[in-house]
């Protein structure tokens, strides 16, 4: 039996493969789906949003093998209660990004789903699984952990200074085109009055 509580219980039993398959699942294969139903095609230009999202699973993994190491943790961000408020930071995260900065139209459902459901999800694991790597991990994991969210922040920038952030916008602007009822239509310039 293991010493841990929360999060850290949980990634310490279970298999690093189903760790990978949750976090790929709930960061690239749900969104697929959705926009494969909403607009009839996947597409994601932002770089950060599938190159970073796969920096951020590689750093839960490397968190997850430090856990699995079985090394103490410092109580401050290891026990149930830290655990469980930062929960409900990310899930009021998520709840003011998808109401308040995601748009409405039928194009942005997988941009929802990722607003509601990826970023809460990563935002809660990924500073616990960096101060585990920061606490326990080798000097490999501290540089790759620390390496992967800083490509991640780096492709988050050039993604907000080239538009690519905002898809739907960039794909009409860039290539003219847009979705309408599942099916990809050239951008229509406004009705005159």
């Amino acid at each position: 039996m293991n010493h841990y509580t929360g999060i850290f219980q949980l990634f310490a039993v279970v298999p690093v493969w189903v760790v990978a398959l949750f976090v790929l699942m709930i960061g690239i294969g749900v969104p697929f789906v959705i926009a494969d139903r909403t607009t009839g095609l996947f597409f994601n230009v932002s770089y950060s949003g599938v190159l970073g999202d796969l920096c951020l699973i590689i750093v839960v993994l490397i968190g997850t093998t430090v856990i699995q190491d079985g090394l103490p943790f410092p109580t401050w961000f290891s026990s149930v209660w830290p655990q469980l408020v930062w929960a409900g930071v990310c899930l009021v995260v998520g709840f003011v990004l998808v109401t308040a900065d995601t748009p409405w139209p039928i194009a942005t459902w997988p941009d929802r789903y990722h607003n509601f459901v990826v970023v809460p999800v990563l935002l809660f694991l990924l500073p616990l699984l960096l101060l585990a790597i920061l606490y326990n991990g080798n000097a490999t994991e501290m540089a790759m952990g620390g390496l992967l969210i800083v490509l991640w922040c780096g492709l988050g920038v050039y993604d907000f200074e080239t538009e690519r952030i905002n898809q739907p916008e960039y794909v009409a602007k860039k290539f003219g085109l847009q979705f309408e009822k599942g099916r990809i239509v050239p951008v229509r310039p406004p009705e005159k009055k």
